[in-house]
């Protein structure tokens, strides 16, 4: 990864044939926080870091956000280590953009430089709004969407995702309301790495909220990578309760929080109600009419069913809360002997929909019962128990925070540009600052990466060249070569007979050199599976392993759907992606 003392690279100039003004060069403040190793039953739990770029007037509040951040990392991996397994290995980059600065200019090239076509960038234009989360353009680099829960827009060619993001309020409940100064926060991957992109203003009061709240979509993003078919239902009831997570440096406490559930309809009649509590001032607070549907707890059925949204917000809360309980229900209530009906029942439903059949199948009761069940855990003391963890944690990593250099504001604006599609954008970031003399290896890798993908050859082999022979070779200059090598071979071109196994070695040389510095991402997967694709020698089965779980982790991916159409032999199971080995030698 770069550091600040991270050697540049000597290239020579772009060269162009037209003048143009470059903006003045921006001031960020850049946090990088390690990844953390925490073991759990023997086993290591490694949650990913984070790459951030925050205001570099808000220093204070930066310092308090990372470790914000930091906290959570050690809170997941204590209390949700199969959520923090299913999301990417590599850094997450995070950028807090509360003035606007990655809508300020659509991406362009000058008009002189002889490689610029009016067709090269069709997705060219202005962020979208940033109430949405969006995905990635299915004519960008990968084919992975963020969230399989979303749903897809075809006149748009985006993936999008609704405005009731997750806002903490004090008593770690969610809240549906939407507020301007709310977090709005895009998570998007696009071949690359998670990215979140936030668009808030910057103020000391959302800090701590903030935190939670892209802690709380990361999970809801990991869950979303271990399901194709995620219920509404689910994630509201898991977010409702990654809220309840309270972290400090010494102690970390999950569930303890009322989530407040109503009475079902016609449960006692207003006469025999207890009188509810004053008001602040003093004033009688009226009693709620019988039958109340807005404070009338809503059948499991009708949470379980999805469908229709409530049109009152507090409603739509209690749904929320009910969602809540019943997660909680099955996971920890009566020591957990729901917990594995609860995994079956989520599994069928990846391929069925709810139907109170579905749900005795699993449960072995009725909707019905298990409402009643449900309601008396809601309202008595078992439901406010708690996980608490106290003492002496795992050492947390030292966090670099200090000013951002000019290669690492292009190279982070660039990846959250390149995640939601926006690449014509991410190619004027990173050209302006190499036209200002910035010659970071990392910044120039993903440089060449941009330059390859649009058509630039040239270019992108001059760079890579240089990088390969650099002291500290990027991790994805070896992909950019691999692909430029595939280019030059004519891989999958109308005609073109398949690659020999020297042809295909040349290839996989670089790949190779790519995952033994530890990258691993769709643009990889993607790559080797277009390297199998056009080779005429079948890959092995290590191969076919790789190219299988990465599939389930990139099921969109069209790349590795032909490839593993090729008729490769069967493939090992194997708990997780392996390292991709060479193809045998031939007897």
């Amino acid at each position: 990864m770069p550091t600040a003392e991270a050697p540049v690279v000597e290239m020579e100039p772009y060269v162009v044939r037209d003048e143009r003004i470059l903006p003045n060069p921006e001031a960020w403040f850049y946090i990088k926080i390690p990844a953390l190793e925490s073991t759990r039953g023997g086993s290591v739990v490694v949650v990913p870091g984070y790459e951030i770029l925050t205001p570099s007037r808000a220093r204070k509040n930066a310092r308090v956000f990372a470790g914000e951040l930091q906290l959570r990392q050690l809170a997941g991996a204590l209390l949700f280590p199969d959520v923090v397994r299913a999301l990417p290995r590599s850094a997450i980059v995070l950028i807090w953009d509360d003035e606007g600065r990655l809508r300020a200019r659509s991406g362009m090239a000058w008009h002189g430089d002889s490689i610029f076509t009016a067709d090269a960038f069709k997705h060219a234009g202005r962020l979208p709004d940033p109430r949405y989360a969006v995905g990635t353009l299915r004519r960008a680099f990968g084919n992975q969407i963020t969230d399989r829960a979303s749903r897809y827009d075809d006149d748009a060619g985006r993936v999008t995702m609704g405005t009731d993001d997750i806002q903490p309020r004090d008593d770690g409940l969610a809240d549906a309301a939407f507020d301007e100064k709310r977090l709005s926060a895009i998570l998007a991957m696009n071949g690359g790495p998670l990215t979140v992109y936030v668009d808030t203003p910057y103020e000391g009061a959302l800090i701590d909220g903030a935190a939670r709240s892209v802690w709380i979509n990361l999970n809801n993003y990991a869950l979303g990578s271990a399901f194709k078919n995620i219920p509404e239902w689910l994630t509201e009831g898991l977010s409702c309760l990654y809220a309840t997570v309270q972290v400090t440096p010494r102690q970390i406490d999950f569930g303890k929080a009322d989530f407040g559930i109503p009475r079902p309809m016609g449960a006692r009649s207003s006469s025999s109600m207890t009188a509810p509590s004053p008001l602040s001032d003093g004033t009688p607070r009226p009693m709620p009419p019988p039958n109340n549907p807005i404070v009338s707890m809503p059948k499991l059925a009708d949470v379980l069913k999805g469908g229709d949204r409530p049109l009152d917000a507090r409603h739509r809360q209690y749904k929320r809360q009910f969602a809540a309980a019943f997660v909680h229900y099955c996971l920890y209530g009566g020591d957990g002997k729901y917990t594995e009906n609860f995994f079956q029942f989520v599994e069928r439903l990846q391929d069925d929909l709810f139907s109170e059949e579905l749900f005795k199948a699993c449960f072995g009761k009725t909707v019905t019962t298990f409402r009643a069940y449900l309601t008396d855990y809601a309202r008595s003391f078992a439901y406010y128990k708690s996980t608490q963890y106290r003492g002496k944690f795992t050492p947390m990593p030292a966090l670099t925070l200090r000013e951002a250099t000019q290669s690492e504001v292009a190279r982070l604006k660039a990846e959250v540009l390149i995640a939601q599609g926006w690449v014509p954008n991410a190619l004027d970031e990173l050209r302006i600052a190499y036209w200002r003399g910035e010659r970071d290896p990392w910044m120039l890798a993903l440089l060449a990466l941009l330059e390859e993908h649009i058509g630039s050859i040239s270019r992108a082999e001059k760079i890579t060249k240089t990088l390969l022979a650099s002291p500290q070779v990027p991790a994805r200059a070896p992909v950019v070569a691999a692909k430029l090598r595939l280019r030059e071979l004519g891989a999958g071109a109308p005609g073109r007979e398949k690659l020999n196994k020297d042809e295909a070695d040349s290839v996989m040389e670089h790949i190779i050199k790519a995952r033994e510095q530890g990258l691993l991402n769709e643009d990889l997967c993607a790559t080797l599976a277009k390297l199998v694709y056009a080779s005429e020698e079948p890959p092995d089965a290590s191969i076919t392993g790789f190219l299988t779980e990465a599939a389930k982790r990139y099921p969109l991916n069209q790349a590795l759907s032909a490839a593993l159409k090729t008729g490769a032999p069967q493939a090992h199971e194997s708990p997780g992606i392996q390292p991709v080995r060479r193809h045998h030698a031939r007897p």
